[in-house]
């Protein structure tokens, strides 16, 4: 609906399209005891290096409306559900890592608990898209549409590349 009030404002417009950032794992959801957690059941999303956005931005907002104007990009290297992420990580880190996963009900719980210091309509958002993922309305957030080296030039960062880069921050050294 943001999208949608901006598009009919008559302002230019470009639109960023990232799924499921790469970096949830060093914040978010971090590995612990070898395992992360995702909220998603066994969905698939697609992955997002914070870099490659931050990239593109910076593509959009040097080169201005005349080229990006009216333009949305899409920004998944890869698809990957959480079972697939662990394998890759546990791959690169040497070291068996699991996806804990769970359902959205459980992402909510969290949010209610007050053991978060989140904004609660951002809360509630980020359980509905959940919902969405499993249940086939939002089905493109697990497809892999990369336009990173469309509007920057360069490849984006796989999510094995992205682990090699993190590796101790991802082993918490």
């Amino acid at each position: 609906m943001v999208e949608t009030y901006i598009k009919a404002s008559g302002i230019a417009w470009t639109n960023l399209h990232p799924n499921y950032f790469m970096e949830n794992l060093l914040h978010v959801t971090p590995i612990v005891d070898n395992q992360f957690v995702m909220f998603s059941g066994k969905a698939r999303w697609g992955w997002t290096a914070l870099d490659d956005a931050a990239r593109v931005a910076a593509r959009v907002l040097e080169e201005g409306e005349k080229k990006h104007a009216s333009k949305s990009y899409w920004l998944s290297t890869e698809a990957l559900n959480g079972d697939e992420a662990a394998e890759i990580l546990s791959e690169e880190l040497g070291t068996k890592i699991t996806c804990d996963t769970r359902e959205p009900e459980e992402l909510e719980a969290l949010f209610n608990s007050g053991k978060t210091d989140i904004e609660i309509t951002y809360a509630k958002n980020a359980v509905d898209i959940m919902h969405q993922i499993q249940d086939g309305r939002m089905t493109y957030m697990g497809t892999i549409r990369d336009d990173v080296p469309y509007v920057t030039g360069t490849p984006s960062t796989s999510f094995r590349e992205w682990v090699k880069i993190h590796k101790s921050e991802l082993l918490g050294k």
